[in-house]
């Protein structure tokens, strides 16, 4: 049975000879953990932890603030180190927490 497509549309060259034949390769854990309080393009959440309180691996670190808004859950256990304002995705900064990520569950 042949792939089927629309007629025109957008498509860019995907170079994916830059990368097929290399193989996976496991990366290994960053020494610290920054989990930014806003997760979407709603409001931040409003952190429940400050510097040096100790967290563990799915507590919530921060609530909801308003309408679109979630609350935030550690990813990892650790002693919250600081808050900080730092790089997120598109070119922002915002909010986050810095946890050192010692042991990793899996």
């Amino acid at each position: 049975m042949a792939l089927r497509s629309f007629r025109g549309g957008v498509h860019p060259p995907e170079h994916k000879e830059l990368t097929e034949d290399k193989a996976l390769e496991v990366m290994p854990p960053s020494a610290e953990i920054f989990v930014p309080l806003g997760q979407h393009l709603g409001k931040p959440a409003n952190p429940l932890v400050k510097k040096g309180d100790y967290v563990r691996q799915g507590q919530v670190l921060a609530e909801s603030s308003g309408f679109i808004s979630a609350p935030v859950h550690a990813p990892v256990s650790g002693k919250v180190i600081k808050q900080i304002k730092g790089p997120v995705v598109g070119g922002t900064t915002a909010a986050m927490l810095q946890i050192p990520a010692r042991a990793r569950a899996r």
